[in-house]
């Protein structure tokens, strides 16, 4: 008997085109991956500061990029693992550029101009070579889809594990902020309860001259430190500056300290005049101290006067611009966006959109200074320049050493007492020729208040310091003031910046404000009950 026989369907089973779909979209999603995870890393270093809606237009772009690498390199090696491999790691360079340059200074301790761009002649040469060869052996049948997928299985949990990071972690392009240890504390917390603050300084009555409207220059120095805490951490005698002050008028607060040992902080207090409490910040700390930074109630209170408020611009967030100002001065940077201008910083399109340096806001900054207004209106001028600050990017004379927009730097490291005395010393020399040049141009003496936003930080990368030592280094400030006698009658050695505008607005315009008491704050960063209360030892 002829049993008919059975015709079975040929091609792949179902199960196998699943999987096959389900391989290819992984190798598809590899690079945008790999992307991707270079933008959200960059972000999640600095989340305190930016919120999540900075990396949309970022991740856009990175994703067309993938998209047309991925389209271009599938036409040329025939085959989609390679083309997926070829275009992460074509990411991966260009994105990537500003780790290697870290990793080659972490080595080296060399960061130099020249520097950099050896690594960026290397990164492409390293990246043109693999490109060729896995080109090559595609053609030749050689298959790279599982080492496509492994790349993006990685650049996954790099974005996962940046995701689930504890926040706080800005230590990159936010300054001051790279951590601190235990405060040495009087048992009182930012949360301390009134009765235990002591009362407000008693200060004499002065009276008003109502027409006393001089120009007026707050000057922030990030990073400078006082005099006694220079020579001890650095060796670098300050005397001779600060007699220039002195012979120019200038008194100097000899055993001043910031209130904060933070940027964020110690701007929102002393352009506010106040202290800082949590329900300020409303659970996003960083950014809403930096909103009371550049609509600060200083700045404010002398417009309501009369006065005209110029900014001069700093590459910082906290005081690259104001609502309130009058005139922005310095570099108008082509990307306002400071999460987009690091991120192309770091990578291989650096220069390609020209994005002002640090050095260039710092050399603009004292030329501002320089310029007299023409406005017949009495001025009320701001700048923050963040210098002696690192990056160190200025030698004494004013010469580009390190040519970035970044703000990123650490105190420690084998070159950072040099680094910081040469741009302490280009800092000096600038600020005497800005203000004999304001001087000159004044009708009626001008104030000008010098001061550090907080100490510098050698001592914490030392070994076997005490946390003491490093507090008082921190907290230990430069405080200056060029101001009428009855201003200068309410200063005192242990002024802090909190009581800045107090003195000027009682001292000056008559206004009843009392001085606070001096507190000062040491910790971890974040809202202010994260630190606790740091009390001078001397």
């Amino acid at each position: 008997m002829n049993v008919p026989s059975v015709t079975r369907a040929s091609g792949p089973r179902p199960d196998a085109n699943r999987a096959s779909i389900v391989t290819n979209v992984a190798t598809i999603l590899s690079p945008f991956l790999v992307g991707f995870s270079a933008v959200t890393w960059l972000w999640t270093q600095n989340r305190a500061e930016f919120g999540v809606g900075v990396i949309a237009r970022p991740l856009i772009v990175v994703a067309a990029i993938a998209l047309a690498f991925l389209v271009v390199f599938r036409l040329l090696a025939g085959r989609l693992g390679a083309a997926s491999l070829v275009t992460s790691l074509g990411l991966v360079a260009i994105l990537g550029y500003g780790t290697i340059v870290d990793v080659m200074t972490a080595l080296t301790g060399r960061r130099s101009v020249g520097a950099m761009a050896a690594v960026r002649l290397v990164d492409i040469v390293i990246l043109g070579v693999a490109i060729v060869v896995i080109l090559v052996l595609a053609r030749r049948g050689r298959s790279f889809d599982r080492t496509a997928r492994f790349v993006g299985f990685v650049a996954a949990v790099v974005i996962v594990l940046g995701v689930v990071r504890p926040l706080g972690s800005v230590a990159e392009m936010s300054l001051g902020l790279d951590g601190a240890g235990a405060g040495l504390v009087d048992q009182g917390g930012a949360d301390a309860a009134p009765e235990d603050l002591a009362l407000p300084r008693v200060v004499p009555e002065i009276a008003p001259d109502d027409a006393a409207h001089p120009d007026v220059y707050y000057v922030i120095l990030d990073g400078y430190g006082r005099a006694d805490a220079l020579a001890t951490h650095y060796g670098f005698d300050n005397g001779p500056f600060l007699a220039e002050l002195q012979q120019r008028g200038f008194v100097v607060a000899d055993r001043s300290t910031s209130n904060y040992p933070y940027t964020y902080l110690s701007l929102a207090s002393s352009l506010n005049a106040r202290y800082l409490t949590d329900e300020i910040a409303r659970g996003e700390p960083y950014r809403a101290y930096l909103s009371l930074i550049r609509s600060g109630s200083v700045p404010e209170r002398f417009r309501d006067r009369g006065y005209r408020f110029d900014l001069i611009r700093s590459p910082w967030a906290g005081t690259s611009g104001s609502p309130l100002a009058d005139e922005l001065l310095g570099p108008s940077p082509p990307l306002d966006d400071e999460f987009e201008a690091a991120l192309l910083d770091q990578s291989l399109f650096r220069g390609l959109v020209p994005q002002p340096s640090v050095a260039d806001y710092h050399l603009a900054a004292f030329d501002a200074l320089e310029a007299p207004s023409t406005d017949p209106r009495a001025t009320f001028t701001f700048s923050h320049i963040v210098a002696p600050h690192p990056p160190y990017v200025l030698d004494r004379d004013g010469n580009v050493v390190l040519d970035t927009a970044a703000l990123r730097g650490q105190w420690g490291g084998p070159d950072n007492e040099r680094g910081y005395l040469e741009q302490l010393r280009f800092v000096n020399a600038r600020l005497l020729e800005a203000i004999d040049r304001i001087l000159a141009a004044s009708t009626t003496r001008p104030i000008i208040v010098l001061q550090g936003d907080h100490g510098t930080w050698s001592s914490r990368y030392e070994v076997g310091i005490a946390h003491q030592v490093v507090e008082a280094e921190r907290m230990s400030n430069l405080n200056a003031y060029l101001v009428p006698d009855e201003v200068a009658a309410l200063l005192y050695p242990e002024i802090t910046p909190v009581n800045t505008f107090r003195a000027i607005d009682r001292g000056l315009f008559g206004e009843p404000v009392l001085l606070l008491p001096d507190e000062r704050w040491y910790g971890d960063g974040g809202p202010p009950s994260n630190l606790e209360r740091y009390v001078p030892t001397d």
